[in-house]
């Protein structure tokens, strides 16, 4: 995990506006978009609404769980029944492939994992041609499950990507400074099911993942 702030600081007033902030744009654009009468910027309405309600589920599922309304419930799945749906969605926006080398099971809640893995789909679109939604196993026994591109991130873009939004000076970092309320709300969901937010490398490929116990209750089975 992390060190630094998670969506749990949303009760800063400071990060409440930023999360507004970011729910704000794709509304913004839906508005300018449907005053050009244009039946071609419809699909480009659509996903822009399609985005905005994202964030807005994402962001209550983590509140759900962070400011201690209620824990979210896991169950055993087995990864590639996410992997499958999260990239029927990033297919609009890019090429996208499935390698899905564990068949075991994780005890996980399907909506969080499929929103943590969309929002890392969206970043690595946005630095790579080709994703691959990606399943492996990890030296301790865990599941990792996430999203690889052709590009060579690391720890740092990512921390820099979540601690210089919105700061006009920063320097420019391979992950878009804006991805930080995603980020915040993709690292606090992957604390509400258990799990971890890394940047991993594999061969050629790069990429953010979230690392999950396995179930032992169908790993048995």
């Amino acid at each position: 995990m992390l060190e630094g702030e998670g969506i749990g600081a949303a009760s800063d007033a400071a990060t409440l506006r930023a999360v507004a902030y970011e729910l704000k744009q794709p509304l913004i654009r839906i508005a300018r978009q449907t005053e050009l009468d244009d039946a071609s910027e419809l699909p480009s309405i659509r996903q822009n609404a399609e985005d905005a309600l994202r964030l807005i589920d994402s962001f209550l599922l983590t509140a759900q769980s962070e400011y201690g309304q209620q824990s979210l419930n896991l169950e055993p799945l087995q990864a590639g029944a996410v992997l499958y749906d999260v990239s029927q969605q990033l297919k609009r926006q890019t090429s996208v492939a499935i390698d899905s080398r564990v068949h075991e099971a994780v005890m996980t809640h399907r909506s969080a994992l499929a929103s943590i893995l969309a929002v890392f789909g969206d970043i690595i679109g946005d630095l790579s041609s080709h994703v691959v939604l990606r399943s492996y196993k990890t030296r301790n026994g865990a599941v990792g499950i996430g999203v690889f591109g052709a590009t060579k991130l690391t720890r740092a873009d990512l921390r820099q990507a979540m601690e210089l939004q919105g700061n006009a000076h920063a320097p420019l970092g391979k992950i878009n400074t804006q991805s930080k309320i995603p980020l915040s709300i993709a690292e606090g969901l992957c604390r509400a099911i258990g799990g971890t937010m890394t940047i991993k490398h594999m061969g050629t490929l790069s990429g953010l993942a979230t690392e999950l116990p396995r179930s032992e209750q169908l790993s048995l089975v």
